[in-house]
């Protein structure tokens, strides 16, 4: 059975394990928001963030990125062994966190399900309005 986590046991956690991803000098200075949203599933927990790069009167678009949390360490892995990612919509973020935690890994495996191939499925699915 798995054990539902919200995004304050994972911020608690964290802090726990001695890391500082949520303090809030951290957070101000990434200009990060974190979702309330998690998904949790057979391939993991997974939340979203949002950075948005600044300088003086400078502004990028705010990124989403989908980030996976190791519940073990209390830290946050990379995705697919790769190192995280932004995408520039929220939506194509969260339904690739969506997707990534209900994705057995060992069907993952099984069927070569990638990284590129989750993005690729996300973004046609916000598309298209699903």
């Amino acid at each position: 059975m798995i054990d539902y986590k919200d995004i304050s046991d994972i911020k608690e956690r964290n802090r726990q394990m001695g890391f500082h991803f949520f303090d809030t000098g951290a957070l101000r200075f990434f200009r990060s928001r974190v979702s309330d949203t998690v998904y949790q599933g057979p391939g993991g927990i997974y939340i979203v963030t949002s950075e948005q790069f600044t300088l003086g009167e400078y502004a990028e678009t705010r990124k989403y990125t989908p980030r996976k949390f190791n519940w073990g360490t209390g830290s946050f892995e990379h995705f697919d062994g790769e190192p995280e990612f932004n995408t520039c919509s929220k939506a194509v973020a969260h339904r690739i966190a969506r997707q990534a935690a209900m994705i057995d890994p060992a069907v993952k495996a099984a069927n070569n399900l990638s990284r590129a191939a989750l993005v690729e499925a996300a973004s046609e699915a916000v598309a298209l309005g699903e």
